[in-house]
């Protein structure tokens, strides 16, 4: 975020404040030296012990899902990473039934209508 702006959710971002005039976005740089300061310690600390630090540090409230959700939110594309840099189980299935989905489409569209795939086809 830039200096000066516009608020345009209910809540008002870690590191900011309200303006006057009630919808300008203004920054706390002492808070927003402390978020850098966690995202450091994110490499080596959970994200609920930096959560507690960083309220204790600001005197502002923020939860360990939502240092999260601000962290992963700057970085879009770790989003699906676990804490050692490598996809969860979880992302590993959702890729493979992604890609599976992606090959039945093709499939589809290749030869016109639905095309039933069974289990044991090996896509």
């Amino acid at each position: 975020m830039t200096s000066n702006d516009i608020r345009r959710t209910s809540t008002i971002p870690f590191g900011y404040e309200l303006g006057e005039d009630g919808k300008t976005l203004l920054p706390i740089q002492q808070e927003l030296d402390a978020y850098t300061k966690a995202k450091q310690y994110l490499q080596t600390c959970s994200y609920r012990e930096v959560a507690s630090w960083l309220s204790a540090t600001t005197k502002r409230p923020i939860s360990a899902q939502g240092l999260r959700k601000k962290v992963l939110n700057e970085n879009p594309e770790k989003a699906d990473l676990n804490k050692d840099g490598k996809l969860s189980g979880y992302e590993k299935k959702r890729g493979k039934a992604i890609e599976k989905n992606i090959k039945k489409d093709k499939m589809n569209k290749r030869y016109g209508g639905k095309v039933r795939i069974p289990s044991n086809f090996g896509l």
